[in-house]
């Protein structure tokens, strides 16, 4: 699995410190162009749903209540759309791929589940999100078609609604909600 979808030898690095100030340094191969795209399509067939909605959402008065099908629904109803479209088969298909080039002390990781059980566990997530910023914001946030179709829902949104979206695009953008500075 390791080298079917992985890109070529480029590498990239993230070092996790811990809270008690130990740190580890991760490296890992992106995922290769076309295992990104396929993914990412995966990935589009679980936003598209709950994106929809928010969408459908503007065309009623209050842009913070959804109407669909006469009904009016909160945002709940988008991020339950979300979280019913993600399946546990995809969530464990998707972990495995990003997770399968792992590289912890020059050597690459045989057991993941192994190293992030023994002491590391603080790390999963951190290295996930990463792996998932890395491999995945490009195809996303690349497409001059999905960066109008964000612009123009931001646009009609309320100023809670966007600010919350906004700090959501940043974290991921940058690993955290502050913007990125110009030094």
């Amino acid at each position: 699995m390791k080298a079917r979808y992985a890109s070529g030898k480029q590498t990239i690095t993230k070092v996790v410190t811990r809270q008690d100030g130990t740190a580890t340094v991760y490296k890992a191969r992106p995922l290769s162009a076309l295992s990104t795209s396929v993914e990412g399509m995966k990935l589009l067939k679980v936003l598209t749903p709950s994106l929809g909605a928010g969408i459908d959402s503007l065309v009623g008065k209050d842009s913070s209540v959804m109407q669909l099908d006469g009904n009016s629904y909160t945002l709940t109803t988008m991020f339950t759309m979300f979280s019913e479209n993600l399946t546990d088969d995809h969530f464990i298909d998707i972990q495995d791929k990003l997770l399968g080039s792992l590289i912890v002390d020059d050597k690459e990781v045989e057991n993941v589940d192994d190293h992030f059980s023994e002491g590391n566990i603080e790390d999963l997530m951190e290295v996930l999100m990463w792996l998932f910023k890395e491999n995945f914001y490009s195809f996303f946030m690349g497409s001059a078609l999905l960066r109008t179709r964000i612009a123009s829902l931001m646009e009609a949104m309320s100023p809670q609604l966007k600010d919350s979206l906004q700090k959501g695009l940043t974290m991921l953008k940058t690993g955290t909600e502050q913007p990125p500075t110009n030094t």
